[in-house]
């Protein structure tokens, strides 16, 4: 009798379990990390997946737009280390990462402190670097951020659609 208890409620557990499950898989593709060891310190990129679904991200990100590089939580860079991103330097910590459609091509990295997209405060934008802008060939849908080390320097890398956006840094 125990026995059949315990099934019921494993078997009623999955049941309520389930449709969640197809929620979180309809909305994209959850959650994404990226991590690179640069010199003996730990870089990590926690980030939303979204899908493209037939859009065009060209459209979907306006120029003078902070775009938060994800989906529901928001995009973090976590560090043990502190990282110099061009000549500026960031201390190790945990940043919320988010980016600005400059021009057409043209966008920046901002380094965030304090807010997030939601709720975006000048004053919490730590560093604003630019990034390398090309296209992504093939197209991406399902958006991807890529942590990658050559000798002392590494790359952070996002592509979404056409869209392919690096930025360098090495370690302080």
């Amino acid at each position: 009798m125990k026995l059949v208890r315990v099934f019921a409620l494993s078997l009623a557990c999955v049941a309520a379990l389930f449709p969640l499950t197809l929620l979180a898989q309809a909305h994209g593709g959850g959650r994404g990390m990226a991590t690179v060891m640069i010199g003996d310190g730990k870089v990590t990129v926690d980030y939303g997946r979204p899908e493209l679904k037939g859009r065009n991200v060209n459209e979907l990100m306006v120029v003078g737009k902070i775009w938060r590089m994800g989906k529901d939580d928001a995009t973090t860079l976590t560090s043990d280390v502190d990282l110099v991103f061009g000549e500026k330097k960031l201390a190790k910590g945990k940043y919320t990462l988010v980016a600005k459609k400059i021009a057409a091509d043209q966008w920046n990295l901002l380094i965030l402190s304090k807010g997030d997209f939601y709720r975006f405060d000048p004053a919490g934008v730590t560093l604003e670097v630019p990034m390398q802008v090309t296209e992504a060939k093939p197209s991406v849908e399902l958006e991807t951020i890529e942590l990658a080390v050559t000798g002392n320097t590494a790359t952070l890398t996002v592509m979404w659609g056409s869209l392919k956006a690096s930025v360098s840094f090495k370690k302080a």
